[in-house]
């Protein structure tokens, strides 16, 4: 998954994850203010922004493994998780 990053990595990390139809792009601004108190990953889901799309036909339980495989490549077991749709 394409992300992107703001802030000092030893603050509590915030993922950032964006509607349908969107990209993390949108949350460029907001991740920049929040980034003053936490570090903040910002992934496009598979088939948005940057990302590839995902190889079969999505469902909700796949987003959600993408997210998983996306906190444990980063090593993040512990977040504050903000979505918007």
């Amino acid at each position: 998954m394409h992300f992107f990053t703001v802030g000092q990595k030893d603050r509590f990390p915030l993922v950032l994850l964006h509607g349908w139809g969107l990209s993390g792009e949108k949350y460029r601004e907001l991740a920049s203010i929040l980034s003053r108190h936490f570090f903040v990953l910002v992934p496009d889901f598979p088939g948005f922004g940057n990302s590839e799309p995902l190889k079969k036909p999505w469902t909700i339980e796949e987003y959600v493994r993408s997210v998983k495989m996306f906190l444990d490549a980063q090593q993040i077991p512990l977040c504050l998780l903000v979505g918007h749709s």
